[in-house]
């Protein structure tokens, strides 16, 4: 079955994690790190998240998960290792309508949390459909290590250059193919050896370009 991929923005919407233990920790840093509105309900907590507590920074409720707390939840994700306990939070988001994960059960599952690697604002996600998060472990390591260096840098540059070509070339078809033409090979190697500055410079002589280029007969 073929997965539909999204980035989800998750800035102050309620999402709970089910569990306290070190798999828990893990899926809450992803949550805050996407500014989510963290929810733990979990009886034992590891010191780590009784941390965030103290500081503010997750809500934690010490006690046994209840159906209830799945309502107002953006999403859940069921991260015991109770199956009893996984399965009441399973029904529960199912009939309340809230997207859930549990944690290496993907038939009570609605999404997976992918390996991730990122280059901030760039982000690249790799998935198998729940088959081997091993593969997808592989796989990140492997693209960490393949990847530019500055490719965050590059990304904020384009992203600023945006409006300009907005401007310049005014639909939309045109536009896609001017960045598909620019933002090649060769500018990942400027990127990298020359900085943002030349970058720009060669987005810029691209775009003063484009009009003679698609007059051309």
């Amino acid at each position: 079955m073929a997965l539909y991929p999204i980035a989800l923005r998750l800035e102050g919407r309620r999402c709970l994690v089910v569990g306290g233990g070190r798999v828990a920790e893990r899926k809450v840093a992803a949550l805050l790190d996407a500014t989510a509105d963290v929810v733990v309900v979990a009886p034992e907590v590891t010191p780590a998240l009784r941390e965030l507590a103290t500081m503010g920074r997750i809500a934690l409720h010490e006690r046994e998960a209840l159906a209830d707390d799945v309502i107002g939840a953006t999403l859940v994700i069921a991260a015991t290792d109770i199956p009893q306990v996984n399965e009441i939070v399973w029904q529960a988001s199912r009939a309340a309508g809230v997207l859930i994960n549990t944690v290496d059960v993907p038939t009570h599952s609605d999404f997976y949390t992918p390996a991730v690697v990122r280059r901030p604002p760039a982000t690249l996600a790799i998935d198998t459909d729940g088959h081997s998060p091993g593969l997808s472990a592989w796989l990140r390591r492997h693209l960490e290590a393949a990847l530019p260096a500055r490719l965050g840098e590059l990304a904020e540059t384009l992203g600023e250059l945006r409006a300009q070509v907005g401007q310049t070339i005014l639909e939309r078809t045109d536009r896609t193919a001017f960045w598909n033409q620019v933002v090649d090979d060769e500018l990942i190697a400027v990127a990298e050896q020359e900085g943002m500055d030349a970058v720009r410079e060669r987005v810029v002589a691209a775009l003063a370009d484009w009009p003679t280029r698609e007059a051309a007969p």
